[in-house]
């Protein structure tokens, strides 16, 4: 019988290419999903022509061989768009989630601040209700696939999407700067960089209000679903 697929979030971006070549590697069916049609290059095929890796567009996906292409079935999902997640994860034993938005941190004198600009309210960091994400949701899916939201909205939308269809393994690789932290000015002494109460880098808290939100949604999640934090 064939094995059930493993779904890779984010195929198209550096961390989920390597992901979906892993997976191949380990003869592991793969479903790439992206949020734009994506095209497929084979490594041997660019060194047959002599083209060496030359840089690919950021739609391709790079695979070994032949034999590995045919274990993948490519499908278009925005995570900003729930209607999109039912057919690209069906059928699928886990979800490996790399979609994210390039981090976009002024450089300032003092990493990870943004001095001259107002602080925080207390209370006013990533502890985002469901009804806040519901929310955000709605809006995002009015501007359209290119919101920049794949870290909270996105997050929680596959992980209802995987609790509905009782996909047992669902893995969110945190890779984007997982070690800001809203600040209170306070040192850890672990050598993580600490915003000190004006923080620049929004995406680094979205990443964590949405991985703080599926910790929520697995709380009460039947028996045998699981979720894993990868941290870089």
């Amino acid at each position: 019988s064939t094995a059930m697929p493993v779904v890779v979030i984010g195929a198209a971006g550096e961390t989920g290419g390597d992901t979906v070549r892993a997976l191949l590697g380990a003869n592991i069916p793969v479903i790439a999903s992206s949020r734009r049609s994506l095209s497929i290059a084979r490594r041997d095929t660019l060194i047959a022509e002599g083209k060496g890796e030359k840089p690919l567009s950021q739609d391709t996906l790079l695979l070994d061989s032949a034999k590995d292409e045919k274990l993948v079935r490519r499908v278009i999902a925005d995570v900003v768009e729930p209607a999109t997640l039912p057919a690209a994860l069906q059928g699928a034993r886990a979800v490996i989630f790399c979609a994210g938005t390039r981090a976009n941190v002024k450089v300032t004198a003092t990493p990870g601040t943004n001095p001259g600009s107002p602080a925080p309210q207390p209370g006013t960091g990533p502890q985002l209700t469901e009804a806040s994400f519901d929310q955000r949701n709605l809006a995002a899916a009015g501007r359209g696939a290119a919101v920049a939201q794949a870290e909270d909205v996105g997050l929680v939308n596959v992980a209802k999407e995987c609790l509905k269809q009782g996909i047992k393994n669902l893995v969110i690789v945190s890779s984007i700067c997982a070690k800001c932290q809203p600040g209170d000015g306070k040192k850890t002494g672990t050598g993580e960089q600490i915003d000190r109460g004006t923080a620049s880098c929004d995406n680094c808290h979205r990443k964590q209000a949405g991985e703080a939100a599926v910790r929520n949604l697995y709380a009460s999640a039947p028996a045998g679903m699981s979720y894993t934090i990868v941290r870089p």
